[in-house]
């Protein structure tokens, strides 16, 4: 199974832009922000290891608890980890049903 979706990707690419903004900005908020999200963009991180290390019902998991905060754009990263968690229970059926 592709472990990896473009979801993830993107969502990790949005991730990292923001963070960088953040980071860069001259605002004491956004400074505040940057530290906010440096956990959860580790745990994102965790999560894509755990997802290419075929640990993938964890992996993907770590990325959709990483994501649900930063909704509307973690969204992007829900979506994603939700497509990896349904094809696994699909699998799953499958082999059932076999």
């Amino acid at each position: 199974m592709k472990s990896l979706n473009a979801l993830i990707i993107l969502w990790f690419v949005i991730q990292t832009l923001l963070a960088c903004f953040f980071y860069f900005s001259s605002e004491r908020e956004a400074t505040f922000l940057f530290w906010i999200m440096v956990p959860f963009m580790i745990i994102n991180c965790l999560g894509i290891l755990f997802l290419q290390l075929n640990q993938t019902k964890i992996g993907a998991w770590m990325i959709l608890i990483s994501s649900a905060p930063f909704v509307p754009a973690g969204l992007i990263g829900v979506l994603g980890a939700r497509k990896i968690l349904d094809q696994l229970k699909e699998e799953e059926l499958l082999k059932s049903l076999s």
